[in-house]
């Protein structure tokens, strides 16, 4: 459960991946927890049911802010968005059919992560419907907007991918300066909301 809250894994083919163990022990283990609506599908621990179900814990509410929680999930997905963006504009660039398929596939993860903020910020107005809702609501508005740059991103790809045509010298210098632009936005907004960086 540890390894969830922390590192915020997509599937259980990244745990199994980054714990070294079979996906299948990965299944084992966490079926309890899913039965129990401790640990959800998209991989977010409740811990409202868990300090239920197990008592209060290190991870229990009055000892990890929902601040940090959230901020942790978009951190996350902040960095998964700019490895997106830089692959795309990549496979564009060189017309590079690998790296479009690659980029595309970084689209579920994407959206998985987008899945697993929504169902966080539902746990985390269960835990304390009196916290500042306000902000907790900016998390989900911050991760949709993510996942929907991560859309263009796949509109892109698609575009490497299916068509052969050339794309004309002043478009792509067009597009690098959107690049530049779009994942330059990414850093600031994750730095501004996220990390509070304002100078």
């Amino acid at each position: 459960m540890e390894y969830i809250f922390y590192q915020n894994p997509a599937n259980q083919d990244e745990i199994a991946d980054d714990l070294q163990i079979s996906r299948r022990y990965v299944t084992k283990l966490l079926k309890p927890l899913v039965d129990q609506d401790i640990v959800r599908k998209v991989y977010v621990v409740n811990l409202e049911k868990y300090d239920e179900v197990y008592g209060d814990s290190e991870f229990g509410h009055k000892k990890i802010s929902t601040d940090f929680l959230m901020q942790n999930i978009l951190r996350t997905m902040a960095e998964h968005i700019e490895n997106q963006l830089e692959l795309s504009f990549e496979a564009i660039l060189e017309k590079n059919k690998r790296k479009a398929k690659e980029a595309l596939e970084m689209d579920f993860t994407t959206n998985n992560m987008f899945e697993k903020i929504r169902s966080s910020v539902e746990t985390v107005v269960n835990l304390d419907p009196h916290s500042k809702l306000s902000k907790i609501l900016l998390f989900n508005e911050v991760a949709y907007n993510y996942e929907r740059i991560g859309d263009y991103c796949g509109h892109l790809n698609k575009f490497v991918i299916n068509d052969d045509a050339i794309v004309d010298e002043r478009i792509l210098e067009i597009l690098k300066k959107m690049y530049k632009y779009a994942k330059n936005s990414v850093s600031y907004a994750s730095e501004a909301f996220i990390d509070s960086k304002v100078d």
